[in-house]
């Protein structure tokens, strides 16, 4: 499930900005 984790990863990079 590596797409799980790149979409999780996405939020979070979002989140950070």
């Amino acid at each position: 499930p590596r797409r799980f984790l790149l979409r999780r990863a996405s939020r979070l990079f979002v989140s950070e900005e």
